[in-house]
């Protein structure tokens, strides 16, 4: 059973049902993301790479100046 389930920010959330023999679900799970990354890449689909921005301070900020800060 394959569901659509919502569209987020970081990207499309898709439940899917996968009936397995006991004790292989991992390695259906495993096989059904490769596929499905072997099709995407086909498609051109990119998948979303969360992203975040940490800011670093040194303490001093006087004048707000850009070199007191730092971005990684």
């Amino acid at each position: 059973m394959f569901i659509y389930n919502n569209f987020e920010q970081r990207g499309l959330i898709i439940r899917v049902w996968i009936k397995t023999k006991p004790l292989k679900q991992w390695l259906v799970s495993r096989e059904f993301r490769r596929r499905l990354k072997m099709e995407f890449d086909k498609q051109g689909l990119p998948l979303p790479v969360p992203q975040q921005k940490i800011w670093f301070t040194n303490g001093n900020m006087k004048n707000n100046d850009p070199s007191d800060h730092l971005v990684v």
